[in-house]
């Protein structure tokens, strides 16, 4: 999820020679290379001759360290403290780059540091029992991010007298996953701490200097970047870097550099002095959100909305029953390209190949045999946080042994309760989670620029134009595998979610022989390409800041390779088989607005698929349940049972994807229903 970073410097490093100047510069590497992970809210605490200094804003690293409150948090106590040679004690800082889960990043407390009593905090991670934990302490919370509970259970003598107990309590009743780093009062001690494996640091024991991030690959950026790549006179380089293990933890320290770890739950430590000590807040002065992402939206009455909505999708139902439907699958007369032969079958189903999935002994010698090592592991699994890369990420860790490193590409669309899903499934499994970010805020606006251009000439062509955005997906899976020198990337790709139906509407005849579902020939791309310029060009709305993104996901979807090893062309795809497993052994979260759980962690769904129905009389569904007939999985009676209610209105969705790219939903709503719909539906 976020990322979080630190630097320690005792009395040995200031005695070394050390560089106020350029231990600083190393500081603003570290935060930038961070960035990745996270870029919509930044912070950084600084801890210096016995006092906390802590700076929390809603600018990303890249714009807090140009700051004149970074530099006079950061800086100045550094030259302080090289100044007095570490007389005064230890220099530590922790920082944190933020990907937003809860909590609106526009509020400063809600950015992290967070500081309690006497600790200040960050936190990489998602505790999804938030509420329970709250509920069963002395205290209330009085922010709406998870993190506070965090020094509330490590101040707190109720869960034990010393703070290694405290971190056991936390440790053992919280669910999701975290990675910390503390500082406590007086204490001349950093405390790291982690259940899932997401922390890696550098220590050179000649200057006692110590350096933590979230990534192998941070760490090893910082230090070609880095002005002190040569801690104390002793060139460090990437086979230095050391991994705090899942449900571990770290102290460092911060006079002499000295480091102790320990398991949680099972060793202790101590802390030197951990009375109190000042924490001083500075804030921002004069920052403000750029334009371009600040969207004021009107109070609008959601009641009466939902009330017209659902009147209307109710006229749409009237229509959609009417359309004719192929005899053996649900597919409609509306679907492009479908032709119903005389007993009524649609061509989908009479050129349908079924899946033949190679076997789970063909999996086992397909990987053969695999270990990790040098920070490193045996393979990438990426990682979306739906219900078949978690299942994946079960089987490839429980079933196979492996210790993958899960992959996600967050690019702003993926709802809190996709997170929570994955942080559920990276603690309980202590697996390593790597998230890269997007810069949110640019994507967000980029999608508002498209729906917004979209409404004036809509086209259900250009509609997964939406979700351009996500699709750099592929890029950053393989320039991941090429960083971390994996041969094993591995994706799990479901057949039967194919959607000829979207390219369909580009007037691209279907190809029955695929082998992805992201298929297309040369030609077929050729023409997306032409039917998506012809609407550019009758409609220049869509020649916005967004057509470079949209061109670089054309190129990573279509045009480079995607070598990687789909986990279900081994596996047969078992619906019920994967929901038992991640609800009854993760305690998978669902969604309270559809009973499926198929997409419910993507924030764009619920969107596309009204305009889909609304339209075009079918969504995404249809397809499916069709191909699972098709593989004899479900009857054609319980595929129009099962579409029937998925294909409900998602209002809380809708809503919730309305205002986070900063459009007017009641305006959507309108000009969808204004749209002429394809024919057999008018």
């Amino acid at each position: 999820m976020c990322g979080i970073l630190g630097l320690t410097v005792g009395a040995k490093g200031s005695s070394k020679g050390f560089s106020s100047d350029s231990a600083a510069g190393a500081v603003k590497h570290l935060f930038l290379c961070s960035e990745t992970r996270g870029k919509e809210a930044s912070g950084v605490a600084v801890r210096s001759a016995g006092r906390s200094v802590v700076l929390r804003s809603f600018l990303p690293a890249s714009d807090l360290v140009k700051r004149k409150e970074f530099d006079r948090v950061v800086n100045e106590s550094m030259s302080h403290f090289a100044e007095s040679s570490g007389k005064s004690g230890g220099y530590s800082l922790i920082g944190h780059s933020r990907l937003v889960t809860n909590g609106s990043e526009l509020v400063e407390k809600n950015n992290q540091p967070v500081i309690g009593e006497r600790t200040v905090c960050v936190h990489n991670g998602i505790i999804t029992n938030i509420d329970q934990l709250w509920e069963k302490s002395d205290s209330s919370p009085t922010l709406e991010v998870d993190s506070e509970i965090i020094p509330h259970y490590l101040e707190s003598e109720a869960y034990g007298l010393d703070p290694s107990a405290r971190l056991s309590a936390f440790a053992g009743e919280m669910q999701g996953t975290f990675s910390i780093a503390c500082l406590f009062g007086g204490a001349e001690t950093m405390l790291l701490a982690t259940n899932c494996g997401s922390l890696y640091f550098l220590h050179d024991k000649e200057s006692g200097i110590f350096v933590f991030a979230s990534e192998f690959l941070i760490l090893e950026e910082f230090l070609k970047k880095s002005s002190i790549k040569d801690f104390g006179g002793l060139p460090l380089g990437a086979d230095s870097i050391q991994k705090l293990e899942s449900n571990h933890w770290l102290t460092c320290g911060l006079s002499d550099g000295e480091l102790k770890t320990g398991v949680i739950g099972k060793d202790s430590f101590t802390l030197d002095n951990a009375g109190s000590a000042a924490i001083e807040e500075v804030s921002l002065e004069g920052a403000v959100l750029p334009s371009a992402f600040s969207v004021k939206l009107p109070d609008l009455d959601f009641p009466a909305i939902q009330s017209s909505l659902l009147k209307r999708f109710s006229e749409t139902e009237k229509k959609v029953a009417s359309l004719k439907r192929c005899t053996r699958c649900i597919l409609p007369s509306s679907f492009p390209f479908i032709r119903f032969d005389d007993a009524g079958v649609c061509n989908f189903c009479n050129h349908y190949q079924k899946i033949n999935p190679l076997g789970f002994d063909a999996l086992k010698e397909k990987l053969g045999s695999r270990e990790g090592g040098g920070g490193q592991a045996d393979g990438i699994m990426t990682f979306s946080g739906g219900r078949d890369s978690c299942y994946g990420l079960h089987v490839f860790t429980q079933e196979l042994g492996m210790r993958p490193v899960a992959y996600t590409y967050d690019w702003g669309m993926i709802t809190d309760l996709g997170r929570r899903n994955q942080a559920r499934m990276c603690g309980k499994l202590g697996v390593e989670h790597i998230v890269i970010s997007a810069d949110i805020r640019r994507k967000r606006s980029n999608i508002r620029k498209n729906v917004a251009a979209w409404l004036k000439t809509p086209d259900l062509g250009t509609v997964p134009l939406f979700m351009a955005g996500d699709k750099q997906y592929f890029y950053y899976a393989n320039w991941l595998a090429k960083k971390f020198n994996a041969d094993l990337v591995v994706l799990c790709e479901n057949m039967l979610e194919t959607t000829n139906f979207k390219t369909g509407f580009c007037g691209i005849a279907p190809a029955f022989e695929q082998d992805h579902t992201y298929s297309l020939s040369k030609s077929a791309k050729m023409q997306m390409i032409m039917h998506y310029a012809k609407n550019f060009l009758r409609n220049p709305s869509y020649i916005n800041s967004s057509v470079w993104d949209s061109m670089h996901a054309f190129m990573s979807y279509y045009m480079i390779s995607h070598d990687y090893l789909n986990m279900f062309d081994y596996l047969v795809w078992d619906e019920q088989q994967i929901e038992k497993v991640l609800l009854e052994e993760y305690d998978w979260e669902i969604a309270e607005d559809t009973t499926t759980t198929w997409r419910i962690g993507d924030g764009t769904a619920a969107f596309y698929n009204y305009i889909y129905y609304v339209l075009a009389g079918f969504t995404e569904h249809e397809t499916f349940r069709s191909n699972q007939i098709r593989e004899g999985m479900i009857s054609r009676e319980e595929a129009l049972a099962s579409v029937a209610a998925e294909n409900t209105v998602r209002f809380e969705s809708m809503r919730w994807y309305c205002e986070t790219v900063g459009l007017n939903f009641a305006d959507v709503v309108d000009a969808i229903h204004r749209t002429q719909p394809v024919e057999g539906l008018r």
